[in-house]
């Protein structure tokens, strides 16, 4: 699994950053301060931290983010809308945080490696990405977790903690802030929508490929995945995940042998035969998703695949993934009833 990110695209990755133009300091002195839209609470102390500031980054107040501090260690908090849920938006969306931090900073920290996480909050799981990088003298942690329509971000530095402490104290803290109220404020819809690239219109047999994993993917959720679940976003962090998107391409092509393909599309689907047939479809997903949750079962031969790939070398990895985006949008009043 590749869990190393080398940033020397990081200035592309920045671009996709929303860089936080507006940046308003909130007087709150000497009293809790509550976020308007999610009802989080921004307390005066945290964790034995003083608060030292809290900043909103747009005009309504949605966009805030609070910074604590003992001198020792500090810790800063954001809350921000992120609109519509689609597959693989809390990878990406990390990712592009990663980016910025090092953009910000004159690229001063080249690589990062990141990690799967995710906790409790009340009825809901909610999943996250988490990174700990040295950065000049300190020890730095990142984290990004999807609550719905809303992310909640950590960032925290010490010069005098290792990386252990550093996940130890982000675990207290992210405990401190009720993710799931965040979720129930803006919950995502249980009804998903599809939506097609271009890519996928290249001939019959790549369109049909395309919409049965899609399909697919639509149906492991409703069938494994708890409907608070996914109120918090398309929960494409599961190694299944893509896995049930896979075997429905596979499906459709081996269903459908009367479509003629291109030279290009017929080459992906002998791809995804050859790796499936070799047992190494879950390894192939795993490497090239960065980071992924998999199930206890789910014992990952990566060694092997990568042995495998000197004798079987497989296309670039953007013609298998991201064709069709699965997708759903903030749910309706009906939906909460």
């Amino acid at each position: 699994m590749k869990k190393l990110l080398l940033f020397s695209i990081l200035a592309v990755l920045s671009c996709a950053c929303y860089p936080q133009y507006y940046q308003k300091k909130i007087k709150c002195k000497n009293q809790d301060y509550v976020h308007g839209k999610t009802g989080l609470s921004f307390p005066v102390e945290l964790e034995g931290l003083g608060r030292e500031s809290i900043y909103a980054f747009d005009r309504k107040k949605e966009n805030v983010g609070a910074n604590y501090e003992d001198g020792q260690l500090k810790v800063s908090v954001y809350v921000y809308p992120t609109g519509d849920g689609y597959e693989d938006r809390l990878r990406r969306s990390f990712v592009n945080c990663l980016a910025a931090v090092s953009a910000s900073d004159h690229f001063a920290v080249q690589k990062f490696e990141m990690d799967y996480t995710s906790f409790h909050s009340g009825k809901h799981l909610i999943h996250g990405y988490r990174s700990v990088f040295r950065h000049r003298d300190k020890f730095s942690l990142l984290s990004l977790y999807e609550c719905g329509q809303w992310w909640l971000k950590f960032r925290i530095s010490s010069a005098s903690s290792d990386a252990d402490k550093l996940i130890a104290a982000e675990e207290k803290l992210r405990t401190d802030f009720d993710a799931g109220a965040m979720i129930e404020s803006a919950p995502l819809s249980n009804v998903f929508s599809l939506y097609f690239q271009k890519t996928a219109y290249c001939d019959s047999l790549m369109l049909g490929c395309v919409m049965g994993g899609a399909f697919a993917k639509t149906e492991w959720m409703s069938e494994n995945v708890d409907s608070l679940e996914l109120c918090a976003g398309i929960p494409s962090v599961y190694l299944e995940y893509y896995m049930a998107g896979f075997n429905g391409m596979l499906k459709f092509a081996n269903e459908h042998p009367e479509f003629v393909p291109s030279a290009k599309t017929k080459k992906m689907v002998e791809n995804l035969k050859a790796v499936a047939e070799a047992g190494y479809l879950r390894e192939f997903i795993a490497d090239n998703r960065t980071v992924i949750a998999k199930s206890d079962s789910a014992i990952l031969d990566m060694d092997g695949y990568y042995n495998w790939t000197k004798e079987h070398p497989m296309m670039n990895e953007e013609l298998f993934f991201d064709h069709a985006i699965v997708s759903n949008k903030p749910q309706k009043d009906d939906e909460k009833k």
